[in-house]
């Protein structure tokens, strides 16, 4: 009995935990960051680079998307084709599909 008991509040603590990890977006620093990596003047490398670092340092994303996922993402936050839009639109729209 003690086992099925312990057993549903660990489907249940599971359940609200994926709830909580889908509702959750970027922190006000990852975007931060990655507002101030899409102005600055640095090679193309290193902007990739210390962009995906920001989107896998940040624990939401991290616990929300694949590594193929996060490249993805940086890739979209540096195209031109986004330029216009704030990190902050980008990776809320990402995070909706």
């Amino acid at each position: 009995m003690k086992s099925v008991f312990a057993s549903i509040i660990f489907i249940l603590a599971s359940t609200s935990a994926f709830a909580a990890n889908k509702d959750c977006t970027a922190s006000k620093k990852t975007v931060a960051q990655i507002e101030q990596l899409r102005i600055i003047d640095l090679p193309y490398k290193v902007i990739e680079v210390k962009t995906v670092e920001a989107l896998v340092t940040d624990k939401c994303l991290k616990s929300r998307l694949s590594n193929e996922e996060i490249y993805n993402l940086s890739q979209l936050l540096l195209s031109h084709e986004y330029s216009q839009d704030s990190a902050d639109q980008i990776i809320n729209e990402f995070l909706a599909q």
